[in-house]
C-alpha cells in the first residue's frame, strides 16, 4: 500500500471472474475427493490462460454494481479469494482462514485511511504531491467495493466454521463497521472541499 499511486487500475478477465465466483457464492465452495482444485489452490499453472493476454475492463463488476479501484485493492480481493479457496479445500483451516482474512481487511482499511484521509501517501513511497478529490473518490469506490464483499466472504467463512466457532464472525462484522466509519469519512472529507 505504501507504493500505491492511488490511480485507477484496470480489471483483468481472472480477477473479473474471480469477483463473479464471490458474486455467486462459488467463493467458498464445498470441495470432496472428486472435486478438481482451483490451480490457484494447487500452483499449478494453466499454459492456455498464461498465454493468453485477456481483455480488461476499467472498471470492477459486482452485483450490478461499476467500482473504479485501484491496483492494490485488486490484490486485497485476490488474496481474499485465494484464502476462501484454501478454507474450501482444507476446512480444517477455516479458523485461521478467518483470522487471516480479518487482518487483511484491517490492514487495508488502516492503511488507506493514514495513506489518503491522513495523507501520509505525499511522504510514503508513492511521493504523491498531494491528496486530491480523485485519490478520496477512488479510496471511497475501493471501500465500497470490499463492503459489497463482505456479506459474500461472511457466507463462505460461516459454511467452513464449526457452530461453536460461528462467534468469530463478529471480528468480520467490526472490520465491516471500520470500513463504514471510514467511507463516512471521506464523504465527509468531500464535503468540506466543496463547501
Amino acid at each position: 500500500l505504501d507504493c500505491e499511486k492511488w490511480t485507477q487500475s484496470d480489471v483483468s478477465t481472472e480477477r473479473q471472474a474471480s469477483l463473479n465466483r464471490l458474486a455467486s457464492g462459488e467463493g467458498g465452495l464445498h470441495f470432496n475427493a472428486n472435486t478438481k482444485l482451483p490451480s490457484s489452490v494447487i500452483n499449478v499453472p494453466n499454459k492456455s490462460s498464461s498465454s493468453k493476454k485477456g481483455k480488461q475492463s476499467t472498471e470492477a463488476l459486482f452485483n450490478n454494481h461499476r467500482f473504479k479501484v485501484v491496483w492494490s485493492c485488486l490484490l486485497l480481493i485476490e488474496m481474499i479469494s485465494e484464502l476462501l479457496n484454501t478454507c474450501a479445500a482444507f476446512p480444517m483451516l477455516a479458523s485461521d482462514v478467518h483470522n487471516r482474512t480479518v487482518e487483511l481487511l484491517r490492514l487495508f482499511n488502516q492503511r488507506s485511511t493514514q495513506l489518503v484521509l491522513l495523507a501520509g501517501a505525499i511522504h510514503s513511497s508513492a511521493r504523491l504531491s498531494k491528496i486530491t478529490a480523485k485519490h478520496l473518490a477512488l479510496t471511497s469506490q475501493c471501500l465500497g467495493l470490499i463492503l459489497a464483499l463482505h456479506p459474500h466472504v461472511r457466507v463462505a467463512l460461516s459454511s467452513h466454521l464449526p457452530p461453536k466457532q460461528h462467534v468469530l464472525l463478529s471480528e468480520l462484522d467490526t472490520v465491516k463497521q471500520d470500513y463504514v466509519e471510514h467511507h463516512e469519512r471521506i464523504l465527509s472529507k468531500f464535503v468540506s472541499i466543496v463547501a
